[in-house]
This record gives structure tokens, sequence and C-alpha cells, in this order.
């Protein structure tokens, strides 16, 4: 047996229990030394079993090798024991990271990005949305104001995000960090270990995290492609989308170091078969696993209720975010009267 007792109860332990060693705990208390104490009474009772003395920092018999040798010799086993390890940038939980690129702008990467954001949060998953575009009009989409940031933002939960301004709650369970509110601002500067704290942070309490990214390549997307799940590669079925269309696809491809299967090629406001066979060859190696039909309202309206656009992607989001697939009701025809 080996106790830890305060300086007041010491005295009395030593007129009880004469035999019994014990450790004296002082004022602060040196968990160190503490544990230090006890390696070398263990080492004691190994070396002399039957009779132990007291105090377990006493020496030993001089025929034997006394403790202070036996512990010179063991302080590096015990500096090991006592060493903390270094904390792991992210944690094990896993959690779909999806990041939304796309070829140039205006392809309607934040709107398929913000209309996934609503759709987990309507059937309960906790979101965070980080917008990394220069236009930063995620939380606009909400209908939410985009006068905040997220730089430098070190606390320790999202509700501490909330609290000091750095993130906006856009609607219920979907929560957006802004890094491009400021204007003119190269977000090839960013600074990576500000998105590694929020990635922590987000990883430990949220459900999804949707990254909306810049068109231009940039340091922070080396930094981001190994952590994300998936890469979401938006493409607007339109003529100005074709110039260097195939260069960029060949780039991702050799950006994702074969991990092929990881994007996800989604290809926006078609018109018909035609622009999916057209827009199929400029896309290769990838294929379109998403087309969305044209819709006038995505212009005009600009924010969320894109049905054409949810009832696409509703497969596919399904798929991501582990829910069981979602049953569509097929619309009957009616003939009238003639039917029956």
């Amino acid at each position: 047996i080996f106790l830890m007792v305060s300086k007041e109860l010491a005295v009395r332990v030593r007129e009880r229990l004469p035999e019994a060693p014990f450790y004296t705990i002082s004022d602060p208390f040196d968990l160190g030394d503490a544990i230090k104490s006890y390696e070398s009474f263990k080492i004691a009772m190994k070396l002399e079993p039957q009779s132990m003395p007291v105090d377990p920092i006493a020496p030993i018999e001089k025929e034997q090798q006394s403790l202070s040798e036996v512990i010179e010799e063991s302080q590096p086993e015990f500096e090991a024991r006592l060493s903390v390890p270094e904390r792991v940038p992210f944690r094990t939980r896993r959690i779909p990271i999806i990041m939304f690129i796309a070829p140039k702008g205006g392809q309607g990467r934040t709107t398929v990005c913000t209309h996934m954001a609503a759709y987990a949060a309507s059937r309960a998953k906790r979101v965070a949305i980080l917008d990394l575009d220069a236009n930063s009009n995620a939380a606009e989409k909400f209908g939410k104001t985009t006068q905040f940031t997220s730089d430098g933002w070190r606390g320790t939960t999202v509700g501490d995000a909330l609290a000091t301004g750095a993130a906006v709650e856009a609607m219920p369970n979907v929560y957006v960090f802004s890094y491009g509110v400021q204007l003119e601002r190269d977000l090839t500067h960013i600074d990576h270990t500000d998105l590694q704290h929020v990635l922590g942070v987000c990883m430990e309490e949220l459900d999804a995290v949707l990254i909306d990214t810049k068109q231009e390549w940039s340091p922070t997307h080396g930094f981001l492609l190994p952590i994300a799940s998936q890469v979401v590669y938006v493409v607007a079925a339109q003529k100005d989308a074709l110039d260097n269309l195939s260069s960029r696809s060949r780039d991702l491809e050799r950006r994702m170091s074969g991990r092929h299967s990881d994007v996800y090629c989604l290809l926006n406001q078609t018109m018909g078969p035609k622009d999916v066979d057209a827009f199929s060859a400029y896309l290769l190696p990838y294929k379109p696993a998403v087309t969305i039909p044209f819709d006038l309202k995505y212009k005009r309206r600009g924010g969320l209720g894109l049905k054409a656009l949810v009832d696409q992607c509703t497969p596919w989001w399904d798929g991501v975010l582990g829910f069981p697939p979602s049953q569509t009701k097929k619309r009957r025809r009616w003939f009238g009267r003639r039917g029956k």
C-alpha cells in the first residue's frame, strides 16, 4: 500500500502505521514528484520485498544499489511517462466535410452549398458553412447580414463564435463562418491555422461541414483537399464556362492524387440531353452525376427554395448525410372519364 497524505495527517499516519510508505503532499501539489516517488516505491519493492523502509526515497543497504542510482538509470522512462503527446490537428470523429469548387464564378456553387445545408438542417442535422469566397454571400442566401468575419477566432465552441460575432446562425442548425467579408482581400493568404481550429471545433460539435471556396486555385485549396471527404465540382451549362474547362478538369484530377471517386460532378442549368452530351466531353475524366434543369427562378430569386435543384440533389444528399432514401411521389396522369 502506498499512501498520499497531507502535511497535517503525516504525523498521525507515521504514528499509527509506522511500516506503511507514504508521500507527503505539499502545497502546491507536484504531480510529477508524486509519480516519481511512487515509481521509486515500486522499484524498491522489487529489490527488497520483505522489509520496506517507511520513506520510499531513503537509501537501501550498501551492498545493494541505492534508490538514487536506480532513479537516475530509469529517469528517461519516467520522463517518457510524464510527457504529454502532441495534440492532433483533427479529431478522429468522422463527419462529412464537403468542399465546393467551380471553374469560374457564377456556376451555382454557393447556391448548391446553401441548399444542401438547409436540407440537412430540415432533417435535424447541425451544419457549418465555411464561406471562403471573395463575395462572401452564403449568409445572404438565408437573408442574413454578411458584415462579420471569422478571422483570428480561437474560441472553444460554436456558441462562443455566435456570441463574439465570428459566426452567424443563418437558420436553426446552420452556422456560417465567413473569411471573405473584407473588400479586395487576397484569399491566398488565409491563415490555415485559423481554418484548422474552426474545422476542429465544428468536427467536435456538428454533423457536417460545407466549404464554399473561390474559383481560382490557391494554397487554401491545397490545404483543404486532403481533408475533404468529398469534392463537389459545380459547372453551369453555359458557353462562357467552356473556356479552360478541360484543363481545369485535368488539373483537378492531378490535384486529387488518385481520389477519383471522391469527386462529385454536378452540371447546373442544363437545357436538355444535348447540353449534357456536349459538356461531358469537357469534364473528362469526370462524368456529371447530377444534372439540374434550367430554371428561370434561379437568377430572380437568388435565395433558397429552388425545387428543381432540391429534387435532383436529394438522392445524393441522402447518401452523403446518412439519411434513408426519400420517398418521392410520382404524379399520376389523369385521363378524365375516358380513362375510366
